[in-house]
């Protein structure tokens, strides 16, 4: 809608009931995301590594396996 088309970030934001400034921040950062530009490339904090993202995964799945055991022993 706003990366697309001529619409104001403002009239978007108004239909999807979100405000203007969060709209506009978030095409902002895509914006820099896709531009190739490494000065704007995400930090090393902000990326993540897949074994970051598959502990995350298993710890998830542990925490979720543990809450039914607590429940089925209660």
């Amino acid at each position: 809608m706003v990366l697309d088309g001529p619409r104001p970030i403002a009239h978007v934001a108004r239909e999807l009931d979100l405000h203007e400034t969060t709209l506009s921040s978030w095409v902002k950062k895509y914006r820099l995301t896709q531009s190739g530009d490494p000065q704007h490339a995400p930090k090393p904090s902000e990326r993540r590594s897949e074994r970051e993202l598959q502990f995350e995964r298993e710890v998830r799945k542990l925490r979720e396996e543990n809450a039914f055991l607590i429940k089925a022993g209660a």
